[in-house]
């Protein structure tokens, strides 16, 4: 099937001059999506907990010859979503990608095992965090005439792995 008269197919739209958030952008596939993202002129907003991941990245991806803004925070706090978003307008004049990334990996222990903390901590990571940034970015996307917004889950959330009770259910919720 092909793309509607004067819209680009998927596979020939560029990301070039665009504005990306990339949360869990410090480390693995985040930082690799931030570092694609900006050698493909991206200018990117990339987002962690962790400081000094998020500034050995930026460096990497400044090396490299892109275009990014460290902004720390927890996904699970609106208040540091809010702050990412802002940053991003302020940095870069609006929001045209956000790609939900940020994520904590799996205990693997049996589900009545599973501390009702670790549970909610999952959630909140794992799922809530990626509606607080979609939520936070919507009005910005609309402003500009629409964007993306690309939600990084696993197969745990489709199919059930044993152990993996509290990752699961928010994959799952994402998905």
């Amino acid at each position: 099937m092909s793309a509607p008269t004067g819209v680009p197919s998927p596979s020939h739209r560029s990301v070039e001059g665009s504005v990306a958030i990339v949360t869990g952008g410090g480390t693995g596939l985040g930082a690799a999506t931030a570092s694609v993202l900006a050698r493909a002129g991206a200018r990117v907003v990339i987002n962690g907990r962790r400081e000094e991941k998020l500034a050995e990245t930026a460096a990497r991806i400044r090396e490299e010859g892109g275009e990014v803004t460290p902004c720390p925070g927890d996904v699970s706090r609106p208040e540091d979503v809010r702050d990412l978003v802002e940053r991003a307008v302020k940095e870069y004049g609006g929001v045209d990608v956000l790609v939900n990334n940020a994520g904590i990996h799996a205990h693997f222990r049996p589900a009545h095992e599973v501390p009702i903390d670790e549970f909610d901590h999952y959630l909140a990571i794992n799922l809530r965090g990626p509606f607080l940034a979609t939520k936070a970015v919507i009005p910005h996307l609309l402003a500009r005439g629409g964007g993306s917004i690309v939600n990084v889950a696993s197969m745990a959330g489709v199919v059930g792995l044993k152990y993996t009770v509290s990752y699961g259910a928010a994959k799952g919720g994402l998905v």
